[in-house]
């Protein structure tokens, strides 16, 4: 009969650290059921990542760069946004099921969104 052993500890692959099971994010591909990172490290990473995106945008936006198209291409997404807008909200006044509505009003909000940010980018 083959003897089953159940971990209750790990070693995190940044810091070396052996930690506690519940210290690691759960992780349902790999074959322990949790990430290769500790909490602790996994968040140090992702905050490096937050932060270079923003830094990134930063530059983009101090630079006059926005997503790299014209303002011809602003103005017809901006417009494209618009029909979408309403068609959203044409779904959302037909919608009867309550969670099908809360369903379109995410969608409508969405849209006013994508409208304000292409408002945003258009002005000079």
């Amino acid at each position: 009969m083959a003897v089953v052993v159940f971990a209750t500890h790990k070693r995190c692959t940044v810091c070396g650290e052996v930690k506690p099971l519940d210290d690691f994010y759960a992780a349902e591909r790999m074959r322990d059921g949790r990430q290769s990172r500790c909490k602790a490290c996994a968040n140090v990473y992702q905050a490096a990542i937050r932060q270079e995106r923003k830094d990134t945008l930063l530059r983009n936006r101090q630079a006059g760069i926005h997503e790299e198209i014209g303002d011809e291409s602003l103005s017809a997404r901006r417009d494209e946004y618009i029909v979408m807008l309403a068609a959203a909200i044409d779904r959302w006044r037909e919608e009867e099921d309550v969670q099908d509505r809360d369903s379109a009003r995410e969608a409508v909000l969405f849209r006013c969104r994508q409208l304000l940010e292409a408002e945003r980018l258009v002005q000079p």
